[in-house]
């Protein structure tokens, strides 16, 4: 993993409309991204684009064993049945 990044706006794009769209939405979406930054699991930078340049999200390469850990750990505390 590494050098792999996507703009910002797809990820916020991610999320339902009737949510991101409301100022809870909104507030809930940067206190998220916030705290991702400040662990250090995700990096913003700006990527220059043909139309100027937008902010694009990536995972912190150094952080992806940390980040697998919790995820492994989340799905086994909450199993989906199948």
């Amino acid at each position: 993993m590494g050098g792999k990044h996507t703009p910002f706006d797809f990820i916020k794009n991610g999320i339902p409309e009737h949510y991101r769209n409301t100022h809870k939405g909104q507030k809930v979406l940067e206190e998220i991204v916030k705290e991702l930054i400040n662990s250090g699991w995700i990096i913003i930078t700006a990527k220059r684009t043909g139309k100027g340049s937008e902010d694009h999200i990536s995972l912190n390469p150094r952080k992806v064993s940390e980040i697998r850990q919790f995820l492994e750990s989340e799905s086994e505390d909450n199993p989906t049945t199948g």
